[in-house]
């Protein structure tokens, strides 16, 4: 699964790379760009010393070497501005394009809407929905649920069940109603109402996004009893994350 990242992530790299390359290519380039200058104007005043015996063709070859010489130079120089230009570009459209991902991907979260508790049921509304700006493929959800004093871990599903949803589409939630049967034994009903015990649900969703980007979603909840006939859900203090 893909760990979770700031939407600013491919832009600091970007970045990064960017002044990495101002800080070095500078520096290299004017070295070798001043070690070939020499070289080239020494070259031309051996040539034009040793090898050319009237002084002004001797002035004359000089100078128009000396003109392709500086020639050669600007053509380096835009050369290297060109290349620093397309690596800040490819920088651009790099974080472009993880800003985009952010921006339009699916966000898909669990919650509880209701517990269902009576003297002959206890279910719950299991609510699987997408926030985000895109549709959710390959959508799984697997949870667990039961009466106990602690919070679960996370990925520790003794009670495994698992809903395949598929498709789901952005801004639309998918209710799922959980009957728990066998019904609760009596004796865990009555430590829930004394508030000994908690009733939990947790889980994990995973789904792919239409950037073909695999994400994963863990989410813990507890209902508490506050009286008779009266449930409160709270999330849990650990157990819930998004990539």
């Amino acid at each position: 699964m893909k760990q979770v990242e700031s939407p600013d992530s491919g832009k600091q790299e970007g970045e990064k790379q960017k002044q990495e390359w101002q800080g070095i290519a500078p520096i290299t380039w004017f070295g070798v760009a001043s070690i070939s200058f020499i070289a080239f104007g020494s070259l031309i005043v051996f040539v034009a010393h040793y090898y050319v015996n009237e002084h002004s063709v001797s002035i004359t070859f000089g100078a128009q070497a000396f003109f392709s010489l500086f020639a050669a130079i600007v053509v380096v120089a835009q050369v290297i501005i060109y290349h620093r230009q397309a690596i800040a570009l490819n920088a651009q459209i790099e974080a472009t394009r993880q800003n985009t991902i952010y921006a339009q991907r699916a966000y898909c979260y669990a919650k509880i809407r209701e517990v269902i508790a009576s003297d002959d049921s206890f279910d719950f509304t299991l609510l699987i929905e997408n926030s985000g700006n895109s549709p959710a493929n390959d959508l799984e959800v697997s949870y667990s649920f039961g009466f106990r004093e602690t919070e679960p871990t996370k990925g520790d599903f003794p009670q495994l069940r698992q809903l395949r949803i598929g498709l789901l589409p952005p801004h639309i939630h998918y209710p799922e109603t959980v009957y728990n049967r066998p019904m609760p034994a009596p004796e865990q009903v009555r430590l829930y109402y004394s508030r000994k015990v908690n009733f939990y649900v947790w889980g994990r969703i995973t789904y792919r996004d239409v950037f073909n980007q695999d994400w994963f979603t863990y989410f813990a909840f507890y209902s508490i009893a506050r009286g008779p006939d009266k449930t409160e859900i709270r999330p849990c203090l650990e157990g819930n994350e998004a990539s």
